[in-house]
């Protein structure tokens, strides 16, 4: 499933839709997923000079509540 997100999201940053990026990122991330998608979306924020933003994915990733190992 991941992998359906990743394709997506990059193909709109491609097209040059870092909005419409950026708000897929923000429906997957309620779904839960895994550090690797965190990390990309602060990488997005990134690239589109967003360094605010970046810091403000980063600092939501690390205060969410992780399940038991």
């Amino acid at each position: 499933m991941d992998q359906f997100w990743f394709k997506y999201i990059y193909m709109e940053e491609m097209l040059g839709n870092v909005s419409g990026a950026r708000a897929l990122f923000d429906r997957w991330v309620e779904w839960e997923p895994d550090d690797h998608a965190w990390s990309s979306y602060v990488r997005l924020e990134l690239r589109a000079n967003q360094p605010s933003r970046a810091r403000k994915v980063h600092l939501t990733a690390a205060r969410r509540p992780r399940p038991p190992p």
